[in-house]
């Protein structure tokens, strides 16, 4: 009897589950890059999604500020850094709250507004590329920054650029 219950709320919370959503990182992989000053740095940016940003020069101003100087041409540059700016989304979520606990506080006229919670949150992706010009050799990841961030999308994107730039700078292990 009681294995006759636990199958049927097992069936019965699975088919009550609702959809998360969810988004998967499909390459991962750790760069470091140890390096003496001075150095010099190539940026390449490319933006199929049209996304307006500020990424690139940001970057720049963040490379010289820890030391490196920004090369024009890919060729005398002792890195190239490609960057491939992917993804900016908004995304949104909610989720219901027991109308009960709602109307037992304030009130049982008062629960309409009060049945769902929206989390909204932003998601900017950017594919990186750090090549060695001199060793050729190429180190490469996918940057995934999320931020919940409640300002208008324009603050937003540039809080995810920020810490995409932080991420990129703290691959640079400085001697």
């Amino acid at each position: 009897m009681r294995i006759c219950i636990l199958v049927f709320f097992t069936l019965l919370f699975s088919a009550c589950a609702s959809k998360v959503e969810s988004f998967i990182q499909t390459s991962n992989e750790g760069i470091f890059i140890k390096t003496t000053l001075p150095k010099s740095v190539s940026i390449n940016l490319q933006n199929p999604a049209q996304i307006p940003n500020t990424l690139q020069t940001k970057l720049e101003n963040a490379l010289v500020n820890k030391g490196f100087n920004i090369a024009t041409n890919a060729n005398t540059a002792d890195f190239e850094i490609l960057l491939n700016l992917v993804d900016f989304r908004k995304f949104s979520y909610a989720r219901k709250i027991n109308s009960g606990s709602v109307g037992f506080i304030y009130g049982p006229f008062m629960r309409v507004d009060y049945d769902y919670e929206v989390e909204n949150f932003y998601l900017l992706q950017v594919n990186l590329q750090i090549t060695n010009t001199l060793t050729k050799e190429a180190q490469k990841t996918s940057l995934i920054a999320r931020t919940s961030f409640l300002a208008n999308t324009k603050e937003s994107k540039a809080s995810l650029e920020d810490k995409i730039i932080t991420q990129i700078l703290s691959f640079f292990y400085v001697y």
